[in-house]
């Protein structure tokens, strides 16, 4: 949440001061001096790669005036998001008020994944700030990034009352996730614990076919009636879950004209997977369609309802003109 306030309100470029900061020990640091000279890039990297509490407070500073002021928005943040579990006291998440859960830890990491910069700080193994006085060389604190290659973030942390804290991401065959693992008593469980939700995590998704050429994905109404099914033109693969449901929403189509060729394009359906738009598809005419039949009739320009609604009004007029005439001669 640092990082995301922060990164709203400093440009990557903008130049902040380190703020003093009087660590615990055995606190993670970036290794700024007081009053030194930073680009907010630097200072983000000092804070995800090697979990930079200077940094973080550096950050606050910077871009709200006071520790204050910063957490306050974070708060405000936290709840823009819909994070209900998660509160702030302070900018760098030691114990002392700062709570949140797994599930709010993978909603705020989702949103973060959305930013480029975010996935590439997070994704460093290691790295050199070049914009202190002098050089400082940092390593990622996430020993699955360093030694797992799917693994392309995110954050560790510990506290006496989380224990020992991973939120992890990777990626493997298209499919990227995000796991959270809370509580553990030392690092290596952490670790193993994440790998092994990682893995049943994939073992869930696979690439498929959500729609497959010449399936039948909607009917199309024919001028004069009649009803034409529509196939899909290709193939349209995802990697997804086995249970996911598939739809396919065409628009509203206009009853086709006449003659219809096997194979025209008629519509392009929308392709959702649980709701979530993944694709289009084209739908096709599955079979030719003859034109309308030609008749004496359409040669005069009238349809067929109008001569037999004028051949019935003929045979009343002749009918009442001959009760006319016997009611005449009766007379």
């Amino acid at each position: 949440m640092t990082y995301l306030v922060a990164a709203e309100q400093l440009r990557p470029s903008r130049e902040i001061v380190t703020a003093p900061y009087d660590p615990q020990p055995g606190e993670s640091l970036a290794g700024f001096e007081p009053g030194d000279t930073v680009t907010t890039r630097d200072a983000l990297y000092g804070l995800l790669v090697p979990s930079g509490n200077d940094a973080a407070l550096t950050l606050a500073i910077a871009a709200s005036g006071s520790e204050s002021d910063f957490v306050a928005r974070m708060n405000e943040s936290a709840g823009d998001l819909g994070l209900s579990e998660t509160a702030y006291t302070d900018p760098i998440g030691l114990d002392g008020g700062n709570v949140s859960s797994a599930r709010d830890l993978v909603d705020l990491s989702t949103e973060l994944r959305e930013q480029s910069l975010f996935r590439e700080i997070v994704d460093t193994e290691r790295f050199t700030l070049r914009s202190p006085a002098e050089p400082i060389r940092i390593e990622s604190r996430n020993a699955l990034v360093l030694s797992e290659p799917f693994i392309d973030g995110i954050k560790t942390g510990t506290t006496l009352a989380a224990g020992y804290v991973l939120v992890a991401s990777g990626t493997r065959n298209g499919t990227g996730l995000v796991s959270v693992v809370l509580g553990s008593p030392d690092e290596g469980s952490r670790d193993a614990a994440t790998l092994s939700l990682m893995d049943y995590g994939f073992s869930l998704y696979d690439e498929r076919a959500l729609v497959k050429r010449g399936e039948k994905v909607g009917v199309a109404q024919l001028e004069g009636g009649g009803r034409l099914p529509l196939l899909a033109r290709t193939n349209l693969k995802e990697v997804a879950r086995t249970d996911q449901k598939v739809t396919v929403n065409l628009p509203a189509i206009e009853p086709v004209e006449r003659p219809v060729t096997e194979g025209d394009v008629l519509a392009v359906g929308v392709v959702k997977l649980d709701g979530e738009r993944v694709g289009e598809v084209e739908a096709v005419a599955s079979r030719d369609v003859a034109g309308l039949p030609e008749s004496d009739e359409a040669d005069s320009g009238l349809p067929t309802w109008a001569w037999i609604a004028f051949g019935g009004a003929a045979a009343v007029a002749l009918l009442l003109g001959a009760l006319a005439i016997r009611a005449y001669r009766d007379e």
